[in-house]
Formats: structure tokens, sequence, C-alpha cells
């Protein structure tokens, strides 16, 4: 069992995690590094490691199309989703965001990527959408349809080219690097 001072650590970094993938401005991304930081140094002091950070997004595909989601403040698209809660499963944290994101009720069906770059993993997990109606910056595009902007640190053409493949083959195994 960890030292109780190292698991504040611990969950100082995770939510620090969380909320430099939500933050919505240079100043609350300041705040959220500055937390991650102090959580570094007070888990140095015990030479302890990290968990890595899990980026997890949601592919929902309908009339062979895939949601994506506009970000009025970057002016891009990506898929819904972020960095995960430790406290939740990969499954249920995706179904939460997706509901507070989107506004729709979902339920995860399968895991299709877990890809990793850097210190970040990205899990892209399939879910079924029951059908309700969407919100203004929500929309479904076709493989030929994909917008130029996308989030980079979010959703890349090569992440979306995979997930179509699953469209394509649905009995396609995982995929994992």
């Amino acid at each position: 069992m960890l030292q109780p001072c190292l698991e504040w650590a611990h969950r100082l970094q995770a939510l620090a995690q969380v909320g430099l993938g939500d933050a919505r401005d240079e100043v609350q991304k300041q705040r959220y590094e500055e937390m991650r930081n102090i959580s570094a140094m007070m888990c140095a002091q015990q030479k302890e490691c990290f968990t890595p950070k899990m980026d997890v997004r949601g592919v929902i595909f309908h009339n062979r199309k895939i949601l994506l989601l506009h970000n009025p403040l970057t002016k891009t698209w990506s898929l819904p989703g972020g960095v995960c809660d430790q406290s939740l499963s990969l499954a249920d944290y995706i179904v939460q965001c997706i509901s507070e994101e989107v506004n729709i009720v979902v339920q995860s069906r399968k895991l299709l990527a877990l890809l990793h770059h850097d210190e970040t993993y990205k899990a892209f997990i399939e879910c079924n959408w029951r059908g309700e109606t969407l919100p203004a910056q929500s929309q479904f595009f076709s493989v030929d349809e994909l917008p130029s902007a996308l989030a980079p640190g979010d959703t890349t053409r090569e992440q979306l080219a995979l997930m179509f493949s699953f469209l394509e083959n649905p009995v396609k195994s995982a995929v994992f690097d």
C-alpha cells in the first residue's frame, strides 16, 4: 500500500491530466500544468513512477459515417472523449464523457484500438447510439467528407482511417501497438 501522501500525489496527477485535456484557455492549462509539476515533485521524492495518461475516444457509426464534435474555440473537429479519470473504467468514462459532451445516451460496445504515442495511451471504443437528436456542434462524416481542421492532439486522419476500417470489417480484431 502506498503512503497517504503518495496516494494524494497520484490523485493530484490524475486530476491535473484530466484538467489538461479539458482546459479551455491558456490560464487553465497553466494551472493544470503547475498541478502536474507539483505532483511530479512529490512523487519524485518517493522515487515512484506515474501511471501513463489514458486518452479515451468514442467511435459512433451511423449510416456508414462517424460522429465528430466541433470545438468552436479551436475551430477543429475530433472524436468525443478526453483524458480518463483513473477512478473510472474506460467503458464507464466514455459513456459519461459522451453524455456530457454530446448530450446523447450511448452504450460502450467494444475496444477497437489501443495506441501509444509519447507518454499517452489512446483507447478507441465503439459505442452504440440510440438515435436521439444531436446538438449543433456534432455531425456525422463519411470517410470522403472528413473536415480538414482536425484537432491534432485528439484525432488524426490516420486514426479515423483506422476506425473506418472497422466499419468495413466488423469482425476485425482490436489493434494495438
